[in-house]
């Protein structure tokens, strides 16, 4: 939210992609009553599995004529293992799979920038902290502390996906494509149901940095000239920092690659470079 209000602040033209289309409306009068400029619009935007990554697509294919800078914020934690509709694991999904998807959908859309388009990605340096079992990407053989392994395999897996990504648009020299942690921020992510969730985000709201901290490590990002950015990289405090040598292991990123298009129903890279992606009609 922070970050959006910063770029209708700046006169960005700017559209919302929620899940809850409620939840989006509330936050656009939020803008609106601080910025003084309403959302050009709201479109409904759920990653959460294949099919819904699609439509929230076709949605903004069918509403938007470019995309200067797209933004992908959507995370989600769960304490308990569960599968979505297609049968992988919500987290690897929701913090992953589904932005990834959506992203290389509206790659069309990053090409009629005539500012030249970009992609944030917002993740978190619990990435650095677990590498993704090829073997068993949904966890069906342990789902680890409480969620925080599976949290950060999938953070993981965005930041190895978005890199692959951004190397593949390189190609093209075009079309920069990052990745920022902005701190351990206090939001809602946590569950409350249970003690000891409940207790971390007791602790969280007295160490953690506000949401509007958060948005002055990734706001520049959007704004930073084309040439500045290092497409690929991870940033943190402003600077890049190096992803841990498990992540960067070529073998790995591109197996990784190849199972994550499998997953979303996008076949070969090759169609990334080509002609835009079609989105398949549900």
């Amino acid at each position: 939210l922070e970050v959006a209000r910063d770029a209708s602040k700046r006169g960005a033209r700017l559209v919302m992609a929620c899940r809850n289309l409620a939840k989006g409306a509330a936050a656009a009068e939020d803008i609106r009553s601080t910025t003084g400029k309403s959302p050009e619009r709201i479109v409904e935007v759920d990653v959460s599995s294949r099919g819904a990554a699609d439509d929230g697509a076709r949605r903004i294919l069918e509403r938007l004529d470019r995309i200067d800078v797209l933004v992908n914020n959507a995370g989600a934690f769960f304490p308990e293992r569960g599968t979505n509709e297609d049968g992988y694991e919500r987290t690897l999904v929701t913090n992953c799979l589904g932005p990834l998807q959506l992203t290389i959908r509206l790659i069309p859309l990053l090409r009629k920038s005539s500012r030249g388009g970009r992609i944030v990605n917002v993740g978190s340096e619990a990435a650095f902290f677990s590498v993704p079992d090829l073997e068993d990407l949904d966890m069906a053989c342990g789902y680890g502390r409480l969620g925080f392994d599976a949290y950060a395999r999938s953070k993981a897996a965005q930041v190895v996906g978005m890199a692959v990504l951004a190397e593949r648009l390189s190609e093209e020299g075009t079309i920069p494509a990052v990745t920022v942690h902005p701190g351990h921020v206090s939001t809602n992510i946590w569950p409350v149901h249970a003690w000891h969730y409940r207790l971390l985000s007791w602790i969280q709201t007295r160490f953690a940095i506000s949401a509007a901290q958060a948005a002055a490590d990734i706001s520049p990002l959007l704004w930073r000239p084309l040439s500045e950015l290092e497409t690929g990289g991870f940033y943190s405090k402003g600077a890049v920092k190096e992803l841990p040598a498990a992540l960067q292991e070529p073998a790995f990123r591109d197996s990784l690659w190849r199972v994550s298009l499998e997953r979303m129903g996008l076949g070969e890279d090759k169609s990334l470079l080509g002609e835009p992606v079609n989105v398949p009609q549900t």
